[in-house]
């Protein structure tokens, strides 16, 4: 996620909204129960609705990534390492501690593996993007815009009518080959540059379709493309994602340090509000707003608001914490491999 060097606050403000959006639709995820809806009332209707506009919101993240381009950095990884394998092992600890079960050596071993054992997807996936990123800048950058237009139309292809039709290769787009078609994507409009007039238009009416699409399967009572429309492979996501970085672009912010701040923490948010015991914490509270039965359904939804707000805080206020604790590590870190480096060059050189 991180891969500006030079922070735009328009795009980073672009983050802080994604990271909200992500918790927006983790709480009507698992507060409504969207994936087991069989029919539709009044609660999962508005659920629907909202999801229609949350769900672009990892689509978005990749699409940043490829736009300005991820710059890769050994620094870079080990900072992302280091706050997954952090989160991991400390909150597998605490919840082991506060449900009072053993640690076990085998789960605690896991948990040193994040990445391995895939504790969250969208790490795991973008440690792969981020690998592959230099080849994907280098082929991009040499490649002639008539090739280009091909390429860019064979993954699309594959992406999203085989994937997102028939289930091959990029399944739901909830994989690399998503990440790589939304990466590349972006590369290809920030290098022709098309003139979108009206990208806040676009997104209306695109999230206006997606709502009508999956309702009105469900009002058939197809609940399998009802929910299936919100597949990450989707075109209509991927375009919605693209309207919606637009749509920031060309906001006229100047460069703002509480914004930049904020910011910076939304790898640590999205690491701490979808760790498995917190993501069943969430589900809790999130049901328990829905089921009250003597408010009215507008009330709910501020609760709910409120809900993500207080999620997104109080997961800021841990990262906060916790880049006091492996900052200085991930520094230290760096150098010391950084020396090895050199040391080990220099041998080799005098040999």
């Amino acid at each position: 996620m991180k891969t500006l060097t030079c922070r735009n606050s328009n795009i980073e403000l672009l983050r802080i909204c994604l990271m909200l959006m992500i918790i927006t639709y983790h709480v009507m995820l698992h507060g409504l129960g969207l994936r087991n809806v069989l029919s539709a009332d009044s609660h999962i209707t508005f659920g629907i609705a909202i999801n229609s506009f949350v769900i672009i919101a990892v689509n978005t993240f990749i699409f940043i990534s490829g736009y300005f381009g991820i710059r890769f950095k050994i620094k870079n990884i080990i900072s992302l390492l280091t706050q997954a394998v952090f989160y991991s092992v400390v909150l597998y600890i605490i919840f082991s501690l506060i449900n009072n079960t053993p640690i076990l050596i085998r789960q605690l071993i896991q948990s040193f593996l994040p990445i391995s054992t895939y504790t969250w997807w969208f790490i795991s996936t973008y440690i792969g993007l981020y690998i592959l990123s230099p080849i994907i800048n280098k082929g991009v950058s040499e490649i002639e815009k008539s090739l280009f237009t091909k390429v860019l139309i064979g993954l699309f292809f594959l992406n999203c009518f085989s994937g997102f039709i028939f289930g091959t290769l990029s399944g739901s787009g909830y994989s690399i080959f998503n990440f790589i078609f939304i990466y590349i994507l972006a590369q290809y409009l920030k290098r022709y540059n098309p003139k979108f007039k009206h990208p806040f238009l676009y997104l209306v009416i695109s999230t206006v379709l997606l709502f009508t699409i999956s309702s009105g399967a469900i009002a058939i009572n197809n609940t399998f493309w009802g929910w299936k429309v919100f597949s990450y492979n989707n075109p209509i996501l991927i375009f919605s994602a693209t309207m919606l970085f637009y749509t920031f672009k060309n906001l006229p912010i100047n460069s703002n340090q509480y914004i930049n701040m904020l910011a910076k923490s939304t790898l640590g948010i999205y690491m701490i509000h979808d760790y498995r015991d917190l993501r069943e914490i969430m589900s809790s509270y999130a049901k328990d707003i829905v089921n009250i039965t003597d408010i009215q359904f507008g009330l709910k939804l501020l609760y709910l608001f409120l809900l993500v707000i207080a999620i997104y805080t109080c997961s800021f206020v841990i990262d906060l914490s916790r880049k006091s604790v492996t900052d200085r590590f991930i520094n230290n870190l760096y150098i010391f491999m950084r020396l090895k480096y050199i040391r080990l060059f220099h041998e080799v050189k005098h040999k």
